[in-house]
C-alpha cells in the first residue's frame, strides 16, 4: 500500500497516468488509470480505501499478521521524504 494512508486520488492527478498494483506474495498484478479511477470514484477517495476493496476476494487478505498475507501494494508510490513530502513516482 502506499507510504501515507490520507493519499487521494487527487494527490495523483498529474503526477501519475497509471497506477499499478503488485502482490509479490501471489502474483497478481493489474494497472488502473488514474483518470478514469478518478471520475469513477472521486477525488476524496483514499488509495488505502481502494486498495483494500480492490483485494476484496484475495483469500490471503484476512489471514493474521505474519502468515503470508496479502501483500498487494501500489509500487510507483513513493513519498519523496528528502523534501516537501510530495507524491513522486519510482518509475524513470
Amino acid at each position: 500500500m502506499s507510504r501515507d494512508p490520507s493519499l487521494t486520488l487527487a494527490d495523483l492527478i498529474g503526477k501519475l497516468e497509471v497506477l499499478r498494483v503488485e502482490c509479490p506474495r501471489c502474483g497478481r498484478s493489474g494497472w488502473y488509470r488514474v483518470d478514469q479511477l478518478f471520475v469513477a470514484l472521486g477525488p476524496a477517495m483514499r488509495i488505502g480505501d481502494w486498495l483494500h476493496n480492490l483485494t476484496a476476494d484475495c483469500p490471503r487478505r484476512d489471514l493474521p499478521a505474519g502468515v503470508s498475507e496479502c501483500g498487494a501494494d501500489c509500487p510507483d508510490l513513493v513519498i519523496d521524504n528528502a523534501s516537501d513530502g510530495s507524491l513522486s513516482s519510482s518509475r524513470q
